[in-house]
């Protein structure tokens, strides 16, 4: 499906606020600020973003969007914390996976969509009785 320059641009601003309302937000934020899981669980997003985008510029992209979510959490909302640092980098890739995903076209949407669900194609679990 086509999308408009501008319909690209108002869901691009979309992602960015929600992604900035997030870290942004006490709520979500102190919780994931204080929880190695929940770093972890972003770490493996930037995984995911690095294996459907690689280019140096979605890593540089990735990286300048984390340190820009991890100064916002420092200074609005949690004290410095080495967690919510490592934590703002899969916000980065996040952002980066969201960016892409509405700019492209076909199949490489497609593919990146799958990252962004991040989760295996068959939605049921494995039960044997």
């Amino acid at each position: 499906m086509k999308l408009s320059h501008g319909t690209k641009a108002l869901l691009t601003f979309l992602v960015l606020a929600s992604l900035l309302g997030f870290a942004a937000t006490p709520y979500f934020c102190i919780p994931a600020a204080n929880s190695a899981y929940f770093a972890l669980t972003l770490i493996g997003i930037v995984i995911i973003c690095l294996r459907l985008t690689p280019s140096w510029r979605s890593v540089l992209w990735a990286l300048l969007a984390g340190v820009a979510a991890a100064v916002e959490i420092h200074f609005f909302v949690h004290p410095f914390s080495p967690v919510a640092w490592v934590s703002s980098f899969g916000f980065g890739s996040l952002l980066v996976l969201g960016t892409q995903a509405i700019w492209a076209d076909g199949e490489r949407r497609t593919r990146l969509l799958w990252g962004l669900r991040a989760r295996p194609h068959s939605s049921r679990p494995n039960i044997s009785a």
